[in-house]
């Protein structure tokens, strides 16, 4: 179980890094890297939350978006909220 939980998890930082890196027109970010420090701001973050519930379709809220404004702290969030 907690591989699978480990392995969910590394998949989705994959996916919501594509999704940031594309809305904050950068070319990596690091798991640890907080959103607004990354250059993010509340428009930008409308814009990950929108492309997060289509491209992804996980039904997360922009609330969690900002309760979790890293990759790794957002990713553990939606695999134990949403994935298990």
């Amino acid at each position: 179980m907690i591989g699978k939980t480990g392995e969910a998890k590394q998949a989705i930082i994959k996916q919501l890094a594509k999704v940031w890196e594309k809305n904050l027109n950068i070319s990596q970010v690091k798991s640890q890297q907080n959103f607004f420090e990354a250059g993010g701001d509340s428009l930008t973050m409308a814009k990950v939350h929108r492309d997060i519930k289509k491209e992804l379709d996980i039904p997360v809220s922009i609330m969690e978006l900002f309760q979790y404004p890293t990759l790794d702290s957002l990713a553990t969030h939606i695999s134990k909220k949403y994935i298990n």
